[in-house]
């Protein structure tokens, strides 16, 4: 209950396992006004989602670039998603049209290539800091570096 100018309180009850809410404007013992309803939890937090989930690159010459592949990270929550840091590990680049602050329901993109150094099976991540609750959020990546002679047959 809130008590507010001139004697009015107002309540707000919530039953969360039924999402039902109840707002009562009361002035002295009469109550003047009930509003009741029901409906969906609002989440107030940010929530960074990545699709695709993870990135596969196919056999690369050693010493070259392959093909740009994306990954779009969604900000599924009800807040701004505050995006601190946004960096690729292993033999992998990453440019990317993430703001600093992503509203909800916007997106951005993260662009990749591999870019082998060694022959054989190559692995890294993007990674993601940010300020929600699960930070940091990672993508893995994989391709197999492979030899010039073969990729020029």
């Amino acid at each position: 209950m809130f008590a507010v100018a001139g004697g009015v309180v107002i309540g707000v009850a919530r039953a969360t396992h039924r999402r039902r809410w109840m707002l009562a404007v009361a002035a002295g013992a009469a109550v003047a006004s009930v509003v009741a309803g029901c409906g969906k939890d609002v989440s107030t937090a940010a929530a960074a989602t990545f699709s695709p989930a993870a990135l596969t690159f196919g056999p690369q010459a050693v010493g070259t670039n392959s093909a740009v592949k994306t990954v779009t990270l969604t900000n599924t929550g009800g807040a701004a998603l505050a995006i601190r840091s946004l960096a690729t590990t292993g033999d992998f680049l990453q440019a990317n049209t993430c703001p600093t602050l992503l509203v909800p329901g916007a997106s951005c993109t993260i662009s990749v290539i591999f870019a082998p150094v060694a022959v054989g099976s190559r692995s890294g991540t993007v990674t993601v800091t940010d300020d929600a609750s699960n930070s940091p959020q990672t993508v893995p990546l994989s391709g197999a570096g492979g030899s010039l002679s073969a990729a020029v047959r």
